[in-house]
């Protein structure tokens, strides 16, 4: 399977900045409702991965969930100083209960608990940020939203938790090409082994939505059947 070139935070922020400055002020960024969900892919494929980065060595989790919070501080003053001014910031979910993560470290039947535990050092650490950040520029409002609160059982339908509901290339964790997924995939946590079925995606949005609502208010909100929706 191909993928796409990453585009990191800090590049999409000056990408950002860039079409901003286009606009010359036509558009009230204060108004707009921004969301920001990384940190997955630093330990995924980095602080956790199996070879290609030397940062487990180099950090403790504590020592690595700092460094990433200071960087993130940064961009979100960034995201500031373009003029975002409602800002809702995702807490990192279980990422040891990935199907990929179970192979790897927990022999294919457990959750991989040092990295669920690394992360909650993570989101304790990114709690703390955001305090930091509702202090430092009080004319903006940052929120954190958590989806761990999610339930994800069989009284939703799901049956399947730990497998993905396609056949997975080795050498990426994705889906092969040409190959059927699973006949019902509304039974799936994952689609592959990284990436939450559309099933899962629909209760994370529900459960955003809700936690988004402080900042929703004068935002100008994606079209809905051709109108757009203003709250």
């Amino acid at each position: 399977m191909l993928l796409g070139v990453v585009i990191y935070m800090d590049q999409q922020l000056k990408n950002h900045q860039y079409i901003v400055s286009r606009l010359g002020g036509r558009v009230e960024l204060s108004k707009c409702l921004y969301t920001v969900n990384i940190g997955s892919n630093d330990y995924i494929n980095n602080y956790y991965a199996l070879q290609g980065y030397n940062t487990s060595t180099m950090y403790t989790p504590e020592q690595y969930a700092t460094v990433l919070i200071n960087q993130y501080y940064q961009q979100m003053k960034a995201l500031y100083n373009t003029g975002a001014r409602k800002i809702g910031i995702f807490t990192l979910g279980e990422l040891g209960c990935t199907p990929e993560e179970i192979d790897r470290y927990g022999n294919g039947t457990s959750c991989a608990e040092n990295i669920n535990t690394a992360v909650l050092v993570f989101n304790d650490k990114l709690e703390s940020m955001v305090d930091q950040l509702n202090q430092d520029y009080s004319d903006a409002m940052f929120l954190s939203v958590d989806l761990s609160g999610v339930s994800l059982t069989i009284d939703q339908g799901f049956t399947e938790y730990s497998k993905s509901c396609c056949a997975i290339n080795s050498t990426d964790g994705m889906c092969d090409n040409g190959v059927t997924p699973c006949v019902d995939r509304s039974t799936y946590i994952f689609y592959d082994n990284f990436h939450t079925t559309e099933a899962v995606n629909y209760l994370y949005g529900e459960s955003a939505y809700t936690q988004l609502q402080p900042l929703i208010t004068d935002v100008l909100l994606p079209s809905v059947m051709g109108r757009q929706v203003i709250e």
